[in-house]
């Protein structure tokens, strides 16, 4: 669609996202803590580089990930979108850019090959349709959630969750529907926000019975592919990473300074016409990481990818929040079974995001009565449901007393705190 621009789109937007940082970092205070973890990450895995090649292959796969994965994905979004209006709009773009491709699939089909009706978009392949197509629809549907009582915006985004489900299931690609079914179920479960709004799962499932209904009508090979693995089918492509996996396993013990990044093809023994030449890596991010980069490297990045979660789960008490929680366990389970380091770009950008959230110093249940608190001095009156106890109270009083919010005493567990 973009193929008319005189440049190259990617490296404009990098250089965008680049003057867009440096000025973050000269016009705030940066925040050392939020840039610790990416300083770590860049730390580490430069020991992926003492036994690497530097082939063609190994060579670029380095210059990708120090240059667009390290700085671009990790770093820039710790300085560009640390503000919540900033994060939205990240996720409505997200949103905006999901619908277009889902749309555009829709109305020019391509099929994955001649034998096979599976919809691509145009110049990709199964599995980057389904990811771009099943993270716009979780963010419509964790909206849909958040705004059940606003019947015009849910109708709005119930219309723009009919195309992507099209998309998802005529794919066939089984990554991306795993991983959005298992961050939707993270995300209702670590959001009270959203668990109180589940009856408006209904509208979501009558809409995916008609899709389903739809795919079936036209016989969708994505549809039946996706049937007979929840029945336990194998294919080609299963067993095929079922191989990569055992090799990686059986590699790690006997590499722990890892055999260097993007030399893991100089360790796979396989001859499948499913895989290119610069596709032998392991298909599973973790293995990989351990594989090319090392034991050590590959015990940090599992603890900082777990301590990131937790920290996610535990900071959903919003839609926004929700939303970046649940791309990431979206794009980590994707990153689990396809794509390489620098191929799984949205898990880095979300993490990275992740690491920005406040501390939350405790959960409020909703109360009975909502309470209003003001800034000091002039300002816009907020509401929020603060809890019901004496406990819960002071908590929010003294997370809010930092920033200059006094609580008003118009309820009860108000004026205990």
């Amino acid at each position: 669609m973009l193929a008319w621009l005189p440049v190259d789109l990617t490296l404009v937007a990098a250089l965008v996202v680049l003057a867009s940082a440096i000025v973050s970092a000269l016009t705030t205070r940066l925040p050392f803590p939020h840039l610790l973890p990416p300083l770590v990450l860049l730390v580490v895995f430069t020991f992926g580089l003492i036994a690497a090649s530097f082939d063609a292959y190994s060579a670029a796969k380095v210059a990708v990930m120090f240059s667009v994965t390290l700085f671009g994905l990790i770093l820039a979004p710790v300085l560009v979108l640390t503000e919540k209006r900033r994060q939205f709009r990240f996720i409505i773009a997200l949103l905006v850019v999901g619908f277009t491709a889902s749309l555009y699939t829709l109305v020019f089909p391509e099929t994955a090959s001649a034998e096979s009706n599976r919809l691509v978009f145009e110049g990709t392949n199964t599995i980057g349709t389904a990811r771009i197509a099943g993270a716009a629809l979780l963010i419509c549907i964790v909206l849909v959630l958040a705004r059940a009582r606003r019947p015009q915006p849910t109708m709005g985004f119930l219309a723009l969750a009919a195309p992507l489900m099209v998309v998802l299931v005529m794919t066939g690609s089984r990554g991306p529907q795993l991983a959005l079914a298992l961050a939707l179920g993270l995300a209702i479960i670590a959001s009270p926000q959203l668990r109180r709004h589940l009856r408006n799962l209904l509208p979501l499932a009558l809409l995916g019975l008609a899709v389903i209904a739809a795919a079936l009508s036209r016989g969708s090979d994505g549809l039946q592919k996706t049937i007979a693995f929840v029945a336990g089918g194998e294919d080609n492509s299963t067993l095929t990473r079922v191989s990569l996996w055992s090799e990686s396993l059986t590699a790690i013990p006997q590499l722990p300074w890892g055999h260097g990044w993007g030399d893991f093809n100089a360790l796979a023994q396989l001859t499948t016409s499913e895989l290119s030449e610069d596709m032998f890596y392991p298909h599973n991010l973790i293995l990989e990481i351990f594989v090319e980069g090392g034991w050590l490297t590959g015990i940090v990045v599992v603890a900082l990818v777990a301590a990131t979660l937790l920290k996610g789960a535990l900071s959903a008490v919003d839609p926004v929040r929700a939303i970046i929680f649940g791309l990431a366990v979206f794009s980590l389970t994707n990153a689990m079974v396809s794509g390489d380091i620098n191929d799984n770009r949205l898990l880095w950008v979300t993490l990275a995001i992740i690491w920005t959230f406040p501390p939350v110093n405790g959960r409020f249940p909703a109360a009975r009565r909502p309470t209003h608190f003001t800034r000091w001095g002039s300002g816009p009156r907020h509401w929020l449901r603060p809890g019901r106890e004496l406990r819960e109270g002071q908590a929010l009083a003294d997370h809010m007393a930092p920033h200059g919010i006094e609580i008003s005493r118009t309820s009860k567990a108000a004026e205990q705190a």
